[in-house]
């Protein structure tokens, strides 16, 4: 509000005034205050900062986390890739130490660029985590074989067009979480370095597309993992299968495989397992089941082969149980487990429409079984997502 013995120009004044003010105070701040501040800020805005004043010219390049990311739009108009300014703020940056990088470049980045040479460079910055997303046309890529001895690097995660070529080099001693997004194999050779060469792998998570290269057999072990999580996208093969997931990692807590693809599965055993969820159309070793006994909380898709490997006393500890059949003898299995265990607390039955009609008079049956267990049931339909049957007891 003016007041009565102020003019409109000194008002105007006074306020420009005031905002410089606050400014040099923002400016007054200590370098890694100001760092910090920026952190919240995207990448593409932090440095434009530089234009303020000379006194933030050369503070974004301090900025230990960096994201960039092609932004693709439905429209006929062209389009920029971001890796101009990705390679050039790179360039200028000069924090010791990068946290953390992420990079999204998709078909609109150009095809002749070097980003194993880019990707060489963050490394060299005692990089902790690297996010490194490439959807371009050219064809699929290697990375720099310093990413594979990086020993400051704890997470990474690799995307699409790039291929998994491990040097025998390979050391990575601090990685603890790996995630392998439809990349690439150039062969088990080179996936088998690289998890044998991760002492301290906690977590792995693999999705895996339906031409991926070249492994026939992917192999997972690894003694520190804890934690697992598999997803083949590779439709059902009818012809004769020579591939296969072996899995053999005595610490695992928490695992999960869905893989309708038809390989063979191979578990080892685990004692410390909490949470499994196993959803696959494969050849599974007559033992898998037996392997995953102390899990607590389990999730089962019942083909003809799991139904058949399913004994009364594999799950004594059982507390949450999820199963979706799809075979026409699950019923007995199932009854038989319950009789068995004593720990079970809630039983969730995921019907195939196909099956959905032999489920009605399934939940008398279950009903009046787990009556006396106190067990929570829900019985639904996967097609409808639809409650058939739910029943506190």
């Amino acid at each position: 509000m003016i007041s009565a013995t102020e003019k409109p120009q000194e008002v105007i004044i006074s306020q420009s005034v005031r905002e410089r003010n606050c400014e040099d105070r923002i400016s007054a701040l200590p370098d890694d205050l100001l760092v910090k501040i920026l952190l919240f800020v995207p990448t593409k805005y932090i440095v434009t900062t530089m234009i303020l004043s000379k006194r933030w010219r050369t503070i974004w390049t301090e900025v230990p986390r960096l994201e960039y990311e092609d932004i693709v739009s439905n429209t006929n108009s062209e389009q920029k890739s971001v890796w101009w300014f990705l390679e050039k703020s790179l360039q200028l940056h000069k924090a010791p130490i990068l946290e953390s990088l992420c990079i999204q470049l998709k078909e609109i980045c150009p095809t002749n660029v070097d980003v194993v040479k880019l990707v060489a460079q963050a490394v060299d910055r005692s990089l902790r985590r690297l996010l490194f997303h490439l959807s371009w046309l050219a064809k699929p890529t290697s990375m720099p074989n310093r990413l594979y001895t990086c020993e400051t690097l704890t997470e990474l995660e690799l995307f699409n067009k790039i291929i998994l070529d491990v040097p025998p080099s390979v050391c990575l001693p601090s990685l603890a979480k790996l995630f392998l997004f439809c990349v690439v194999y150039k062969d088990d050779v080179s996936l088998f370095r690289l998890l044998s060469n991760c002492p301290v792998l906690r977590i792995l998570l693999v999705i895996r597309s339906e031409e991926d290269g070249n492994v026939k057999k992917y192999t997972v072990k690894v003694p520190s993992l804890e934690e697992f999580t598999y997803l083949y996208k590779r439709p059902l093969s009818l012809a004769e299968n020579t591939r296969s997931l072996v899995l053999d990692c005595p610490a695992l807590t928490k695992l999960s495989i869905n893989d309708h693809s038809g390989d063979s599965c191979s578990i080892g055993n685990m004692p410390s397992i909490v949470r499994a969820e196993l959803s696959t159309f494969c050849y599974p070793d007559k033992k898998i089941l037996r392997h995953i006994s102390s899990a607590t909380s389990l999730s089962l898709t019942l083909t003809e082969e799991l139904v058949v490997m399913c004994r009364p006393d594999n799950f004594s500890q059982l507390v949450d149980l999820t199963i979706t059949p799809c075979d026409s003898g699950w019923l007995v299995q199932l009854m038989l487990m319950l009789k068995s265990n004593h720990e079970l607390k809630s039983l969730a039955i995921k019907s195939v429409s196909t099956y959905f009609h032999h489920y009605t008079s399934a939940c008398f049956l279950i009903n009046g079984l787990t009556l006396k267990h106190n067990v929570y049931v829900v019985m639904f339909s996967v097609l409808y997502n639809y409650p058939s049957f739910v029943e506190q007891t």
